[in-house]
């Protein structure tokens, strides 16, 4: 086969395209605010303008393309893709197309076994999907307003933003993150009910990304708001796994006698370090289902599926485990290096791009022994005088304080600090580098009484 294979992930808020060799190798990777979806051909003419600027950079012709991979967010029915892919077929201008759901490529580019496990997606919205070895499956969630929304981005910047409006108007618990949300938000705190109301809309879901982080950095730092937030986001998510096992029967997977495989794909789970909404998550299932699940997250991103199923559509039969691994080993590695590097192009804060290089080591082990981020967390920490000596490891488990040192906020270095060992566990061979640090913040902070109104407030 010869020319390019395309995958096209396009989803609700955003859309994803990987542009792939005949051999499965990474070329490039393009995302971007997903086109207007009033309906199907509006969608597909969009993606046609998107993948044309994918193209254009590689100086890449559309009869290039061998095959198309096409995975829609959008519900359709088995009977309405013929239709979307002629329509595919003629907008586009390529013959070879598939067509799914998002859960359908997601699902093939992590195929365990033959397919059989649970398959839960949380980005924008949420969704979970379990196959078993026979056949059988099941979709949970999914349907926003009345059922299985609540481990989405969506729910959890809303949810968010209604913490922070209960301790104003509701006698609910404080929270460390509320005085960055208002920051964010250009928030008037004096008066948040009436200026809440003002940013509604797409101003503030342009920002949930960062809202979600600031939760993320509070849970780190042991806020018990932020905790719960996640608590609940991770048992909604967990429910809606343990209701696939019970709404297909027996697994019958390739591992009934040992832990029941779980994928977790999307933004949220990819993107937070925080580990509550994945132990919820797992200890629901578990305690609902009475078997114990394996926790799995891709190293790279579920459009994966859509460029295998590219190579299918051209090819007309299944690609091989080798073809398989050589676009998530390449895609993993290659998608991860430019996020890296249009990160240092943006001229975000160091802390930004320490917080990304944690998200990497947290979340995509393999990823980042290629990379090589160990080194490139101490090379990025030498830069400040106070973090001289401290590990990766301990800077990863540290992040929220880290990350205060590197804003030149230190009394608010030391507070995490100093509260920190209620919440994480400081590994025995990393006390010395944490008691370090703590005294250097303390020194920095300027105030000798510091310490001893902190210990004994």
């Amino acid at each position: 086969m010869q020319g390019y294979l395309l995958g096209i992930d396009l989803g609700n808020t955003k859309t994803e395209y990987l542009l792939c060799t005949a051999e499965g190798e990474f070329v490039d990777i393009y995302n971007v605010k997903s086109p207007g979806r009033e309906n199907m051909e509006a969608a597909l003419s969009g993606v046609k303008r998107q993948m044309s600027v994918l193209l254009d950079r590689n100086n890449i012709g559309i009869g290039d393309v061998a095959a198309l991979g096409i995975g829609l967010s959008i519900p359709h029915s088995t009977e309405a893709k013929p239709e979307i892919k002629n329509q595919a077929v003629k907008i586009l201008g390529v013959s070879a197309i598939d067509v799914s759901t998002d859960t359908g490529h997601g699902t093939y580019a992590y195929r365990l076994g033959k397919g059989a496990g649970i398959y839960s997606f949380a980005s924008t919205g949420d969704i979970t999907m379990g196959m078993t070895l026979d056949g059988k499956w099941a979709i949970v969630g999914g349907l926003r307003l009345f059922a299985g929304d609540e481990a989405s981005g969506s729910f959890l910047y809303r949810r968010a933003l209604s913490l922070m409006y209960d301790h104003r108007y509701r006698c609910g618990g404080s929270s460390i993150a509320f005085p960055e949300l208002i920051a964010l938000l250009g928030l008037d705190e004096s008066d948040l009910h009436r200026s809440l109301k003002s940013i509604a809309g797409d101003s503030l879901r342009a920002k949930s990304t960062e809202i979600i982080k600031i939760m993320d950095w509070a849970a780190l730092a042991g806020d018990g708001i932020a905790m719960t937030l996640f608590k609940e986001a991770g048992e909604s998510a967990g429910k809606s796994a343990a209701g696939c096992f019970a709404n297909m029967g027996p697994m019958q997977d390739n591992a009934k006698d040992g832990p029941a495989p779980i994928v977790l794909i999307g933004s949220i789970w990819n993107r937070i370090i925080y580990d509550g909404m994945r132990d919820t998550f797992k200890y629901t299932v578990e305690n609902l289902t009475g078997r114990e699940c394996d926790l799995m997250i891709p190293e790279a991103p579920p459009v994966c599926g859509s460029v295998m199923k590219a190579k299918e559509a051209v090819d007309g039969k299944r690609v091989t485990e080798d073809f398989r691994a050589r676009v998530l080993g390449s895609t993993a590695l290659k998608s991860t290096e430019i996020e890296i590097a249009e990160l240092s192009e943006r001229g975000v804060q160091d802390c930004d791009i320490l917080r990304q290089y944690i998200v990497i080591r947290k979340n995509r082990p393999k990823t980042a022994e290629r990379l090589d981020v160990d080194r490139r967390i101490m090379e990025l920490m030498s830069g400040y005088p106070l973090l001289g000596g401290v590990g990766a490891e301990l800077a990863s488990a540290l992040m929220p304080a880290v990350c205060s040192i590197m804003r030149d906020e230190h009394e608010k270095a030391f507070a995490l600090l100093a509260s920190a060992s209620s919440h994480i566990n400081v590994k025995r061979e990393h006390i010395e580098e944490y008691n370090n640090l703590l005294c250097a913040c303390s020194a920095a902070a300027g105030n000798k009484d510091f310490y001893i109104r902190f210990a004994h407030a």
